[in-house]
């Protein structure tokens, strides 16, 4: 019998540290290998964003939103058009990454219904999978940005736009001490995404509503700049339908005790649930132990 020790954390924080990281797909195999799979159905519970809001939108709206070609699903896009239209009238939208505004159609939708405006910052370079984008750097304004603008002419008078890197365009906004009350951010999801989110946070309202695209399952960097901001920034996270995670401010609450460095934790967690996964195709079976009296840990014992 084959033994592993992994330390600070009990099973069910493990599960949990892994779960709220968005390595959705690694809580299960841990879950799985433990025999803790009725856990994780209640950390879904408890973690899942509840969608109850009441979908005031006609079927000309939802054929607006499938007539713009975007990188997420119709169902994801009521879900932005929902939460903006319950905005409180005169509240502030910033959406950090636009593509060609099918997410953005989905917030002004949902700004014109609750009477808000609407701030875009995307730097419209193109993505390398798309064929039609522009292949002159003497171009000021790369197609998407003319098709963003296109798309999204009819709201507005709810618009202010930022061309330009994300970073710089932020920090220029906190500098003004402009303050937004849902922040939708879906950048390039590479290590500048923690300075990122550490400068919406200046941008936030008290009761600021963060919305992000793929924390879930991405990327080592995303899942480390979620965790830190976690950490230090972001409280109460959910998670929508297996695409968005959400976020308040933080005040006092911190969802989980990190008790470890958390870019090594990230690491420890990927390649131990790879382990696992790779006897699981073998056959293997899982037992655990506590390290012993006193200590905290456990013991990952392999059949």
């Amino acid at each position: 019998m084959d033994r592993i020790t992994i330390p600070t954390f009990s099973q069910e924080e493990l599960i949990e540290f892994t779960y709220i990281a968005g390595l959705h797909k690694r809580a299960r195999i841990l879950a799985k290998a433990l025999g803790l799979d009725d856990l994780l159905i209640d950390l879904q519970e408890k973690y899942q964003y509840n969608d109850s809001i009441k979908d005031n939108f006609s079927s000309e709206e939802d054929k607006e939103l499938e007539r713009v070609r975007s990188l997420c699903s119709l169902d994801a896009l009521k879900f932005l058009r929902n939460i903006a239209s319950v905005l409180p009238a005169g509240s502030n939208i910033l959406e950090v990454g636009t593509y060609i505004g099918g997410t953005s159609i989905a917030l002004l939708q949902g700004a014109k219904y609750s009477h808000c405006k609407y701030t875009a910052i995307d730097v419209y370079a193109g993505f390398t999978d798309v064929k039609n984008k522009t292949n002159s750097f003497a171009q000021c304004m790369h197609w998407e940005h003319l098709e963003w603008q296109n798309n999204i002419s009819k709201y507005s008078e709810l618009v202010t736009s930022y061309h330009g890197c994300s970073i710089p365009v932020l920090r220029s906004l906190v500098k003004e001490q402009k303050k937004y009350d849902l922040i939708f951010i879906d950048t390039a999801h590479e290590l500048d995404s923690l300075a990122e989110f550490t400068l919406i946070t200046c941008l936030a309202n008290d009761n600021c509503l963060f919305v992000f695209d793929d924390v879930i399952d991405f990327n080592r960097e995303m899942t480390s700049a979620w965790l830190i901001s976690l950490k230090y920034n972001f409280a109460f996270p959910k998670f929508f339908r297996s695409k968005y995670a959400l976020a308040r401010p933080k005040n006092a609450h911190m969802p989980l005790n990190f008790k470890t460095h958390i870019p090594s934790m990230v690491e420890e967690v990927l390649k131990l649930t790879d382990f696992i996964n790779a006897r699981i195709k073998e056959g293997c079976k899982f037992s655990a132990s506590k390290i012993s009296e006193g200590d905290t840990g456990f013991s990952l014992n392999i059949l």
